[in-house]
């Protein structure tokens, strides 16, 4: 893993195998309105995914942070060679797009994966 190279707009992480290893195996770190997820991945990108569960709200509260978290992610660089899953936390419900920005910044400073 090159600590240089830094990737712009990250990579859909699809696979929900994947994810599930990520959320099982990798770091985390709560922030706010979110939960990152971090593991090591492919050195050649970064992969990102968000997700909502339930408890977050109706489908349309879902989505909404599902929105917010996939926006907040693209404002940041972020260094190549991570997996990593966003969990929205019922408190996402509301929240407007600069504290998701700030959660998702201080989560991934916190796990070193911001460039």
């Amino acid at each position: 893993m090159n600590a240089m190279t830094v990737e712009p707009t990250p990579a859909r992480l699809r696979s929900s195998a994947l994810v599930a290893g990520v959320l099982r195996e990798g770091a985390r770190r709560a922030s706010g309105t979110v939960v990152m997820h971090v593991a090591d991945g492919d050195a050649d990108v970064f992969r990102f995914t968000a997700v909502a569960s339930r408890r977050v709200g109706s489908a349309v509260q879902r989505n909404r942070a599902k929105r917010l978290i996939r926006e907040a992610a693209r404002s940041h660089a972020w260094r190549r060679g991570f997996d990593a899953v966003v969990v929205a936390r019922p408190s996402i419900v509301g929240a407007d797009q600069a504290t998701v920005r700030a959660d998702v910044r201080r989560a991934g400073d916190a796990l070193g994966v911001l460039a």
